[in-house]
């Protein structure tokens, strides 16, 4: 659990406006941690949400991923393509190259228009993070800046 605290500064005195929760990842033992091999030797076998908390926790080859099993487009655009966003679940040169011409390759049920509208979505999203991520760095940079006075109530 991590807590932020913003702390403004209202006619002279230290104000407590915010505190952000940040949720734990779901524990490892709500998922199977697969490996490259799980994926080659099961082919088509994995729910999706196994899937999604592989891609974000675990260390799986998207290359791999996109060969051998059943994804969605949204998981494809949101976590696959170019190895999702700011390239974070990309583990190798490899897995930043996957375009959407592959996608649609290795994962025939899948159309262009459905991959394009679920590039707009995590386009959104990853825009919408980006800020967050923005802003939350300006508030660590504040906050740590900023001497924190307790006041109490008698």
């Amino acid at each position: 659990m991590q807590y932020t605290l913003v702390v403004i500064y209202l006619y002279k005195q230290t104000t407590s406006v915010t505190i952000e929760y940040n949720m734990p990842p779901p524990s490892p033992s709500a998922f199977l941690l697969l490996t490259d091999a799980d994926l080659l030797n099961n082919r088509f076998a994995y729910d999706i949400d196994t899937i999604v908390w592989n891609i974000q926790y675990g260390a799986i080859n998207l290359r791999t991923l996109v060969r051998t099993q059943t994804l969605t487009p949204y998981v494809c655009c949101k976590y696959v393509v170019f190895g999702g966003r700011n390239e974070m679940y990309a583990c190798g040169t490899e897995d930043a190259w996957i375009s959407t011409d592959d996608i649609l390759r290795h994962q025939p049920h899948i159309s262009s228009q459905e991959m394009s509208d679920a590039h707009r979505l995590a386009d959104a999203e990853d825009a919408q993070e980006d800020e967050q991520d923005t802003m939350t760095k300006e508030d660590t940079a504040i906050s740590s800046t900023i001497h924190v006075d307790v006041m109490r109530n008698a």
